[in-house]
């Protein structure tokens, strides 16, 4: 609800009241430039405009979701990002800066919060009050932020993915007049929210796009225009909210990042020595990315380790929610280390879990998504069996069998030591509440290994093979990428999910797989909200992301060529140190016969004194010395040479040889 003396504020600004919107805008309205394209536009439109619930988890909106700008306007996951202050927003006044098309309005509106939201986009604010259809705590005006009079004092402002713009819209220096601009509309003891990218982030390293610009490498290098848009890293980002007259900043770091966030770090969580604790639940959350880059330079969850194990894990985050404010204040406890948010599931099963510091131990607390509390559980500390998976196909050339005796190492934790036997029937029966002891609900503890968050129950006998394909498949799907083998020819994941089954269940029939599969998209249907059709054959034809394939084969391809090149160049040295020879020999052979042709002119003439006929037999034995050393070094030199040529010979005939130069003549296609 707006009162009288915002109303006044308005009007004299220059706006009106537009009632059939039912939002505010500019009697001067100029064209404002951002969209996500009209068609996508006006099918988020066209959604809420018929939708009955417009709610935050609403299963209707989820279901109309089709591509990226439909999931990021409709899914309930953008809520995740200010989930775990909710509790503070009731009953606050909270200024929105780029509200878009409405899904954190929605949110802080649900909240408790008096909210008011401004976009610059008419078609975007006029969604944005569709999705806020009948709240009468949401305001929205349709206006660039500069161009809105004085409000009043807030408790919260909002830059949500609005930062990185400034420049673009205020010029070179925008985004310190924005933080100036939020600082003056705060309470003394208000706090602005800031979520955006951070340049330097794990993915972007990694080879992701730069996320507005779509050029890789392109925050990294620095590359962005005065008056264009712009992220920062995360020192470059405290300076520059430290310059705006904000002297507390709170450092949260949402994972994947802001944007669909289902892990959240507090300060306490990455700031300590817990970070090193809690880290594996980074690297099992990489796979959640909406929009993953075609190519990785090296494996985010490998490179998570390094990372956290090493303190950098807030300055090579993907992005930042920071949370700054003129005077010291804090908005969460120091025993809460994190959040994470399951969402996606329907009737009513998603769940909130906060790991918080209790004495000396961490517990994972798990809520219901409207805050009620469901159960308390110790965390267990340690590392989860997919992640020893990832280990092994991170390392180049890993093998088959290394997956199948992890396998069976998986069967070993399952079964008890005296069923294990050295194969199992793919019919062996398993408790119905081992649905759900996946690789990723295992952990190696220092006691040992602990089977943990059996959330799902078989509700028929559950066969063994069951659970290790739908293990198996989900283990996959989860990695973001893999190191190259030359063992495996088809990277698809549902094949090689098979031809694993095949050799730990040799007894099974060839129908099984299918069938599992088949079992594996009506469970996830049960589950979540899905497209069986679609999700089926996203099963069949996912394939791994090689790291680096082609550059591997480049890279065999030159050390190949350089082989070549250097038996070539060892080859002719041969032929012309072998040619030395023979021209030596026939030189020596030549002299030869000439003295044999005089010592026997001399003796047919008796002429020759006793002395010289042993100075001319003495001559004969040294050349014939002479050119026998240079007959067994020519065979020597014949000898190397035959080598070089047979291990040219064994080169062009590789198969790995006949692989690159297809490879070769593909790629000169290519560039033609």
């Amino acid at each position: 609800m707006i009162n009288e003396k915002i109303i006044s504020r308005l009007n004299e600004a220059g706006f009106f009241f537009d009632s059939e919107l039912n939002l505010w805008t500019e009697l001067n309205r100029e064209k404002f430039n951002y969209n996500d394209g009209d068609e996508f536009e006006n099918y988020i439109l066209d959604v809420v405009s018929n939708t009955s619930d417009r709610s935050v988890m609403s299963p209707e909106l989820v279901g109309k979701i089709k591509d990226w700008p439909s999931l990021y306007h409709l899914t309930p996951k953008r809520s995740n990002l200010l989930r775990p202050f909710a509790n503070k927003f009731a009953g606050k006044r909270i200024l929105e800066i780029g509200c878009g098309c409405g899904a954190i309005t929605r949110f802080l509106a649900e909240s408790g919060a008096q909210v008011t939201a401004i976009e610059g986009s008419l078609r975007r604010a006029t969604i944005a009050r569709k999705r806020c259809a009948g709240m009468d705590n949401v305001t929205v005006i349709c206006a660039s932020s500069e161009k809105v009079p004085d409000l009043g004092e807030f408790d919260y402002v909002m830059l949500i993915g609005v930062l990185e713009y400034a420049n673009s819209f205020l010029g070179a220096g925008g985004q310190k007049k924005l933080l100036q601009s939020c600082r003056a509309r705060l309470t003394q003891e208000g706090a602005l929210f800031i979520a955006i990218e951070n340049k330097l982030g794990l993915k972007y390293l990694a080879g992701a796009k730069e996320d507005h610009l779509g050029v890789p490498m392109l925050g990294i290098n620095n590359a962005y225009s005065d008056t264009g848009v712009c992220t920062l890293g995360r020192e470059e980002l405290k300076d520059l909210i430290k310059s705006a007259g904000y002297n507390h900043i709170e450092e949260y770091l949402p994972f994947p990042d802001y944007k669909l966030p289902s892990l959240i770090f507090t300060p306490s969580g990455h700031q300590s020595e817990n970070s090193k604790i809690l880290y594996p639940l980074v690297s099992e959350i990489f796979h959640k990315e909406a929009q993953p880059p075609s190519d990785y330079a090296f494996s985010l969850e490998q490179a998570a380790l390094s990372v956290w194990k090493n303190n950098l894990s807030a300055d090579l985050a993907n992005s930042f929610l920071m949370i700054v404010s003129p005077v010291e204040r804090f908005l969460t406890d120091n025993q809460t280390l994190a959040w994470y948010y399951s969402e996606s599931r329907k009737d009513n099963k998603q769940k909130a879990i906060q790991f918080s510091k209790e004495a000396e131990k961490i517990r994972a607390n798990v809520f219901k998504m409207d805050g009620r509390f469901v159960l308390s559980e110790d965390y267990h500390q340690g590392e989860s069996l997919w992640l020893t998976l990832v280990g092994i196909m991170n390392k180049h050339g890993w093998q088959r069998q290394q997956i199948v005796a992890w396998v069976k190492h998986w069967i070993s934790i399952l079964i008890p030591a005296e069923e294990i036997q050295s194969s199992w029937s793919w019919d062996h029966k398993l408790a119905s509440e081992y649905l759900d002891a996946t690789p990723f609900n295992i952990i190696k503890t220092d006691e040992g290994y602990k089977i943990f968050d059996l959330e799902i129950n078989s509700d028929k006998p559950l066969n063994l093979s069951s659970l290790i394909f739908r293990g198996l498949l989900h283990s996959f799907l989860r990695i973001t990428s893999v190191s190259p083998t030359y063992e495996i020819t088809d990277y698809n994941i549902y094949q090689l999910t098979k031809d694993i089954i095949a050799d730990v269940f040799p007894d099974a029939d060839e129908n099984l797989c299918e069938r599992c599969l088949r079992e594996e998209v009506e469970l996830m249907r049960q589950i979540a909200t899905v497209d069986t059709t679609a999700l089926y054959e996203n099963y069949q034809r996912a394939s791994f992301l090689v790291r680096n394939f082609l550059n591997d084969y480049r890279v065999a391809l030159a050390n190949l060529n350089n082989e070549i090149t250097q038996c070539n160049h060892k080859r002719l040295e041969q032929e012309n140190e072998f040619n030395a020879k023979i021209m030596e020999y026939d030189h020596n052979i030549a002299l030869y016969k000439d003295k044999e042709r005089e010592y026997e002119l001399k003796a047919k003439e008796h002429g020759i004194k006793e002395g010289e006929y042993a100075i001319s037999a003495a001559g004969w034995e040294s050349k014939e010395r002479e050119l026998s050393q240079c007959r067994d070094e020519n065979l020597i030199i014949k000898g190397k040479l035959q080598d070089t040529n047979a291990q040219l010979m064994n080169i062009l005939g590789s198969k790995g040889w006949k692989i690159l130069t297809s490879y070769r003549k593909l790629t000169s296609r290519f560039k033609r």
